[in-house]
């Protein structure tokens, strides 16, 4: 029926969001890992929004948040 279809199309789009929230909070937890390992100046938590924004390799080029 249309309601089963609904609701086997609300599960499988649910898993997705799922999926991708996993994906961001183990990238969040690397790049916080990264900044706690480095000796770069700052909060990791600062350090770690800006390099998911920018890279990690531009907090590093500019040995902390990047200007831009």
């Amino acid at each position: 029926s249309n309601t089963e279809a609904l609701v086997e199309r609300a599960d499988k789009e649910k898993g997705v969001v799922i999926e991708a929230i996993d994906a961001q909070a183990r990238l969040m937890c690397f790049l916080i890992f990264e900044a706690k390992a480095s000796e770069i100046d700052g909060d990791p938590i600062d350090l770690a929004l800006a390099a998911y924004n920018a890279g990690w390799s531009q907090v590093v080029r500019y040995e902390g948040i990047p200007p831009f």
